[in-house]
């Protein structure tokens, strides 16, 4: 039910169709779960939504048809296998899923949220890994955190888990301006000195 059309799951589609009666679209995220944000900052998510409770409404099956998830002054959101992270306006961050590695920002517990709770802090840049996070805040500090097997969490340290995770958002040294992450891979931009 990814493309949010409440169609069968079997269901294939060669060419666009319009997704509902919304029209005010000003972003969107493709991951195990659609998401998209409307220009009055309302959230909408779509998919899978199982154990883990991926989708973000507290929910334990798929959606097939866009679902809001709480709030009004959603800014962005990025996805990362079952972990979600979204800004709002107001630069709070909140995330829901999977929580495992501590990807999620707030420490251990719990092991899976269903819909958004907030991280400390006033973030400008987020951006999951499969089983990690890096955020960059509004005072261009960098922080990491989750699973850091293979030192992708750049703090010259990796391991396996759990001796190497990081289960709260811990700083990188500098001043920067963004950060990327991929599976397993992250990129940082510096401030220019």
């Amino acid at each position: 039910g990814r493309l949010g059309l409440n169609q069968p799951t079997n269901s294939d589609l060669s060419s666009p169709v319009q997704l509902g009666s919304l029209t005010d679209w000003k972003m969107g995220w493709l991951g195990t779960n659609h998401y998209i944000i409307t220009t009055d900052g309302k959230l909408y998510g779509m998919g899978y939504s199982g154990a883990d409770k991926t989708i973000g409404f507290n929910a334990t099956s798929p959606r097939s048809s866009p679902v809001q998830i709480p709030g009004t002054t959603w800014s962005e959101v990025r996805q990362f296998n079952q972990n979600t992270h979204a800004l709002k306006t107001d630069g709070t961050l909140w995330s829901w899923g999977d929580n495992e590695f501590g990807q999620l920002g707030y420490g251990p517990t719990p092991a899976q949220c269903s819909s958004p709770k907030q991280v400390p802090g006033t973030w400008t840049y987020i951006s999951p890994m499969s089983e990690s996070t890096v955020g960059v805040k509004d005072d261009k500090t960098m922080y990491t955190w989750g699973v850091n097997e293979g030192g992708e969490l750049g703090h010259n340290q990796q391991g396996p888990a759990p001796s190497s995770k990081k289960q709260s958002p811990t700083q990188i040294p500098g001043t920067w301006e963004a950060a990327f992450a991929g599976d397993r891979i992250m990129f940082a931009f510096q401030e220019p000195s």
